[in-house]
């Protein structure tokens, strides 16, 4: 289970769902890199960056479920709430991955979780 658990997070890095967060709208006036955002402004984050990183992950375009097993890439939270290496569910209040999550009560070792087939 640990190297499928692997593939998804690869996967997931490699090809995240979205790579932009929402827009937020700036509130105030903010410099950012060189480049003065007016308040009021509805700015896009682009979070892909974070997967795309050679700093952050070594040979960012291969596709290697391994580097979640051993080294920087075990602790990773693909949540967005610790750890942040990418985030291809957002991050904070608006985590889907996080909301999914808390909606089963199931412990580490699937205890408790009972699955019913619905058809029709």
């Amino acid at each position: 289970m640990p190297y499928l658990g692997a593939i998804v997070k690869e996967t997931f890095r490699r090809d995240p769902p979205s790579h932009f967060l929402l827009s937020h709208a700036v509130t105030k006036e903010t410099e950012l890199g060189g480049y003065t955002i007016p308040a009021g402004v509805n700015v896009e984050i682009y979070t892909a960056w974070l997967t795309e990183d050679p700093e952050m992950w070594e040979n960012p375009s291969e596709f290697r479920p391994e580097r979640f097993l051993t080294g920087d890439g075990v602790d990773v939270d693909i949540t967005g709430l610790r750890g942040v290496k990418m985030l291809p569910f957002g991050a904070g209040r608006r985590n889907k991955f996080r909301h999914i999550t808390r909606a089963f009560d199931a412990g580490k070792d699937g205890a408790g979780v009972q699955v019913d087939p619905h058809c029709g």
